[in-house]
Order: C-alpha cells, then structure tokens, then sequence
C-alpha cells in the first residue's frame, strides 16, 4: 500500500507543473501518511482530504489554492505532525477546527489573504492554534491577539 507520495517542484520542471483540482478521490490512499505537492500550479479547494486517517505530513504549500482553509483537516488533529499551507489564496478566517491539533505540530499557513482583524481584541484563529509553538503566524497580531 502506497504510504508516501512527493510530486513536488513540478512547475519548476516544466512550463505547466500540475495543475487543476486535487481530486476529492485522493482520501481513498487510507494507508497515506506523507502527501507532497509543494511549488505546483494547483487550484481550487481542498475537499476530501480530511479523509485521511493516517496522514503525518501534508505539504500543499506554493501553489494556487483558493477559498477558505477547510473545517475538515480538523479531523487529521489526531495524526497530523506537518500541515503546510502557506504561500496559497486561502482567505477568510482559519476554522476552529484547525485550533484542534497537538501542540507538537507544525503548522504553515502564511502568505495567504486572510482577512486581518478590524480591532486587535477579534481573533480570526482559534485561540488554541495560536498557543502552538509550531503555528507560523502566532505572533502575527491580525491574527492571534497578543
């Protein structure tokens, strides 16, 4: 059974790199711990990956990716150890859910356009994320009041 897969760097390597959608059918992989698909030109949402019981890294990090960061991964809490989402189009606020992972986790979602906070007692993160030494932008105020 398949436990890692790394199509990383493919825009480097060609004019288009990987492009589109990342299938919904991809949770299927039940036995998947490692999924790399850093600096590529993927697109739209990320539904289905939630459905990853044993994910440990998932690292879709430099690509297109919009829409809001789903509620799902919250699911992964449990398994995860590296979520990287950063340098993508992800915007609105980061999911309660997201607030779940283990204080051992690392956690990359910078360079995205989230919204920034109008005052600086409104938090758009969980609370929880933002005491996770691993979270990137636990120290960015916008998003985690100090």
């Amino acid at each position: 059974s398949l436990q890692a897969l790394n199509l990383s760097y493919n825009a480097r390597t060609n004019d288009t790199g990987l492009t589109g959608d990342v299938p919904a059918s991809i949770s299927n992989l039940a036995f998947l711990q490692e999924l790399h698909l850093r600096n590529n030109r993927l697109s739209g949402g990320l539904a289905g990956l939630g459905g990853m019981p044993q994910i440990k890294e998932l690292d879709l990090s430099v690509n297109r990716f919009v829409g809001t960061v789903p509620a799902e991964l919250g699911s992964l809490a449990g398994t995860i150890e590296v979520l990287d989402l950063s340098d993508n189009e992800f915007e609105g606020t980061v999911p309660t859910e997201i607030g779940l992972f283990q204080s051992e986790t690392q956690i990359s979602l910078s360079n995205n356009a989230f919204e920034r906070a109008s005052r600086s007692s409104d938090a758009l993160a969980p609370l929880s994320l933002c005491s996770i030494d691993g979270f990137d932008m636990r120290r960015d105020e916008a998003l985690c009041p100090a």
